[in-house]
């Protein structure tokens, strides 16, 4: 598509997105090719974004009207939280990393048909490559059961020597469906759950009851949260809640690192606040989402934008 004249269409269907980086980054990517890029945010309500993509596969047209283009006027759309589950549901194909994960971050749209892909496992590996956590990954605790904790969890258990995940959620029956899906994919990886309600009895998979306790003994290395961002006072309250099972600061071992997956310096201070105070790194998840975005773009124009170079480039041009 180098040279090319006409202008890429593409856009982000989510929730309170006016705060997402992802147009910049995209107008960088079309910068390498050559090309422009308009990049539209719909940012909907639940049933407004189903009925978005239900009007799409009946072609029928949008309500929304010039706010919004038309989806078949799209070359590319992400999807961000909370709708990736939903497009997954509404997709007509899906790529293996799709079938695997049970949700969506890339699709496109042509003729009513919906195809949908997942790259967030990629913008995983990018950001676990940058910081160097290789040594960190064999014991993992996992924060939230919904697609950027899955596709964490993807991301180490193809890519990584990840010999243990255990998973932290308030939501039992999707902590249990986790639990599973990592049984079937990957049998080698022991996991158990833990509930981040009070009072509430902690869950094991077919693993015996002294899983737990082996984990801690050896330390766990790293803490992936893959939920909204934490207050302070709630990283504090969970930490206190857990202490029983894992032991203070979490059971980490000496070395130890939470990464964020929120990116923002707003939305990742009171979890850096919290590290610094259990003496243990942090980092936010800004390279995955370089990391995925370039993927997506090489997904929908054939390109191979590199994520190293395109991570540099991004960088600068945040100051």
């Amino acid at each position: 598509m180098s040279g090319s004249n006409r202008t890429l269409q593409l856009g982000l269907l989510g929730r309170d997105i006016q705060h997402s980086l992802s147009p910049h980054l995209q107008h960088l990517n079309a910068e390498c090719l050559g090309i422009s890029v308009q990049y539209h945010l719909f940012d909907l309500k639940c049933h407004e974004a189903e009925q978005l993509l239900v009007r799409h596969r009946n072609s029928e047209s949008d309500q929304y009207g010039s706010t919004h283009p038309d989806l078949n006027d799209l070359d590319g759309l992400n999807i961000t939280t909370p709708y990736k589950e939903l497009a997954f549901r509404m997709a007509d194909k899906l790529s293996g990393e799709a079938q695997a994960l049970k949700a969506v971050n890339t699709l496109t749209l042509r003729d009513g048909v919906i195809s949908a892909h997942n790259t967030d496992p990629e913008g995983v590996i990018a950001l676990l490559k940058g910081l160097n956590l290789a040594d960190l990954c064999h014991r993992v605790i996992l924060i939230g059961t919904g697609g950027a904790s899955r596709a964490a969890a993807f991301a180490l258990a193809q890519s990584y020597d990840c010999r243990e995940f255990v998973w932290i959620s308030r939501d039992r029956e999707r902590a249990l469906k986790c639990m599973e899906w990592c049984r079937e994919r990957w049998p080698s990886i022991r996991c158990c759950w833990l509930s981040a309600l009070e009072n509430h009895q902690t869950r094991h998979s077919s693993l015996n009851s002294t899983h737990l306790g082996e984990v801690i003994k050896e330390g766990i290395g790293l803490m992936i949260s893959g939920a909204p961002p934490l207050t302070e006072a709630q990283w504090y309250s969970l930490e206190k809640l857990l202490r029983p099972h894992l032991g203070e600061r979490f059971g980490f071992a000496s070395e130890g690192y939470i990464i964020d997956l929120n990116y923002g310096e707003e939305r990742l201070r009171a979890v850096k606040e919290f590290a610094q105070s259990i003496g243990v790194y942090c980092s936010g998840g800004l390279r995955m989402l370089v990391g995925q975005g370039v993927a997506s773009f090489n997904w929908w124009t054939g390109s191979t934008l590199n994520e190293c170079a395109q991570w540099s480039t991004f960088k600068k041009t945040l100051g």
